[in-house]
């Protein structure tokens, strides 16, 4: 396997490290000025659609939540998330995320207070990796 040009733009490499030693060099220098404001946007904007280290294909994803989980969609997608009201309990989001197990992860960790809607191959892969869990405590 060799990388080619498509796969350097999916996964925007040079960017990515550029950011990230402008990073580590804040840290060492104290210099709280080194990120542009574009780059400080880009950065928040990155860690709110992954989860965790690792990244996954971005999708954009459907999700219920019951209406006391309103501050962590907040805390998780920004206070600029658009908010579908389903019910009297339930609204829903779609944001885009990177689908990962730390995505599923977040999402078992929420204690069936969330539930993903669509697309159909991420919901499918949720219960894929709910199955594979389950067996091994059989």
């Amino acid at each position: 396997f060799w990388p080619d040009i498509t796969l350097d733009e999916y996964i925007n490499l040079k960017a990515r490290v550029e950011t990230r030693m402008k990073i580590v060099d804040m840290t060492a220098t104290g210099d709280d000025n080194l990120l542009s404001d574009d780059e400080k946007i880009d950065l928040d904007h990155y860690r709110q659609y992954t989860f965790g280290m690792y990244d996954g294909k971005v999708e954009t994803v459907r999700l219920r939540f019951f209406h006391r989980m309103m501050n962590t969609v907040i805390d998780k997608f920004g206070s600029d998330v658009v908010v579908y009201k389903v019910d009297d309990e339930h609204f829903e989001i779609e944001v885009p995320v990177a689908v990962s197990p730390q995505f599923f992860g977040w999402i078992f960790g929420l204690g069936g207070q969330v539930q993903i809607m669509s697309p159909k191959p991420v919901v499918r892969k949720m219960k894929d990796m709910l199955k594979r869990v389950g067996d091994k405590y059989q």
